[in-house]
Parts: C-alpha cells; sequence; structure tokens
C-alpha cells in the first residue's frame, strides 16, 4: 500500500454522478451543500433516524508517476455536529500502468443519523507512517431537521 505518491485533487457530495461512456466525460447533478429532513412532531431526539438519498462523493486523483501499476487505500467517514463518526467506509483506489489521473464515484444509499442540525462532515482519510489517520479532505453538509406542522 503506497500513500505518498498519490494526491486528491477535488472531492464533491452530489445526487447523481454520471459518465458518459463515449467521452468519458462526467456530469455532476445536484451539488449537495445542504439537506432538509421533515420528522414527525414529537420525534425522538436520541433514536437514529436514515436519510434514504442517493449520495455520491465524486473525488479527483492524481499520482505523480505512471511506470507500474499501485494501489492506495482510504477511509471515507460521515461525522456528526459534535464530530461523533456515524459511518465509515474503506476505499481502495488502484491505479493501471499508465494512468495519471482517476475519478472514484462513492455511492452511499443510506445514512443514519441523529436528528440533530447542523454541519456534518465527510472525511476522506489515510494512515500516516504512524499508523493515525490523517484527513486529506472535508466535504460539508449542512443538515436542517424541521418537525412537521
Amino acid at each position: 500500500m503506497n500513500t505518498s505518491k498519490i494526491n486528491l485533487r477535488w472531492a464533491i457530495a452530489c445526487e447523481h454522478a454520471i459518465a458518459d461512456q463515449r467521452t468519458n466525460n462526467l456530469s455532476l447533478i445536484n451539488f449537495l451543500e445542504e439537506i432538509k429532513i421533515r420528522v414527525e412532531k414529537g420525534y425522538d431526539k436520541k433514536s437514529k433516524i436514515n436519510i434514504s438519498t442517493s449520495l455520491n462523493i465524486v473525488a479527483l486523483w492524481e499520482r505523480l508517476t505512471c511506470d507500474k501499476e499501485e494501489n492506495y487505500s482510504f477511509k471515507l467517514a460521515f461525522f456528526s455536529p459534535n464530530n461523533k463518526l456515524l459511518f465509515e467506509k474503506d476505499i481502495e483506489i488502484k491505479f493501471k500502468k499508465d494512468i495519471l489521473r482517476m475519478r472514484s464515484i462513492f455511492l452511499i444509499k443510506k445514512l443514519s443519523i441523529y436528528p440533530v442540525s447542523g454541519r456534518y462532515v465527510f472525511k476522506i482519510q489515510r494512515k500516516k507512517e504512524s499508523n493515525k489517520l490523517a484527513t486529506i479532505s472535508e466535504i460539508p453538509l449542512m443538515i436542517n431537521i424541521n418537525e412537521l406542522n
């Protein structure tokens, strides 16, 4: 596993990511900066609620050399406004020989959150030589919880 020769150029959250097979162009539809959720009046604030949505984390990776095939490992983590870990997934990036840039699309079909409004954050992390995780990118997502009348 090699993490020193790769750079994350950008990462965003969106509802749909569509790659054109002919041109390899990517269409990103409905960027997600904020989600509004309506809940029943008197909901239990200590119980998690599920957000069922098509959420994609799209990233562009670039490496410095392309003389051989290489694999890279990362983590995608989702944190609440009080920095509590809610979701975590291992990411494997596999670059073939002669490829310098690559996009990755991570589909998340459901998120479970505590019904608290605030700034949630997706973090893309990698292990440092000390085996501690270092955050290399953050994607903020405002979630607003509103009670139905």
